[in-house]
């Protein structure tokens, strides 16, 4: 159940945080600006024409995790960005990197999730396929790792206090 409250947490965080940092979205033309809405696993891609609409986003996605002798577990999880920019791959290639330094500052500023999941540093950024040309639509992912500590013995109820 870690697993589940760390990515709603994370979700909860990236929407407040998106939410305070508007982008273009291609829907509506040049001057409409949107905060980039967030999905958990995927993109949804009901019908690949509208995949457009979902610009901007941020898809959270659950990578692995480990768990330790001592009660330490760690577990990863990559960010996908996707940005749009009506003038072109040079404006998205900067409205990218925005909301990359955006991201970034917000979760060195709040390190500690639910008072239960702490980032743990290097946060890593790149693009899936640098040398692929990326038109008005890019893509970025940055890679997050979470430690959280589980009980050494056991509790009475499950991890959110629950019998």
């Amino acid at each position: 159940m870690r697993v589940y409250k760390l990515l709603l947490e994370l979700q909860a965080f990236l929407e407040t945080s998106l939410a305070a940092f508007p982008l273009p979205e291609p829907v509506n033309g040049k001057d409409k600006m949107d905060s980039a809405r967030c999905f958990l696993g995927n993109v949804p891609d009901d019908n690949e024409k509208n995949l457009p609409e979902r610009f901007p986003f941020v898809v959270i996605r659950w990578v692995e995790g480990s768990s330790q002798d001592q009660g330490d577990n760690l577990e990863q999880v990559a960010l996908l960005l996707g940005v749009y920019s009506p003038s072109g791959p040079g404006e998205a290639e900067l409205l990218t990197a925005m909301l990359m330094d955006h991201l970034r500052g917000d979760f060195m500023r709040n390190r500690l999730l639910a008072d239960i999941f702490d980032l743990q540093l290097p946060l890593e950024s790149a693009k899936p396929d640098p040398e692929k040309k990326q038109h008005n639509y890019h893509i970025a992912t940055m890679i997050t790792r979470w430690r959280h500590t589980s009980p050494r013995r056991s509790i009475k109820g499950d991890f959110y206090g629950e019998q």
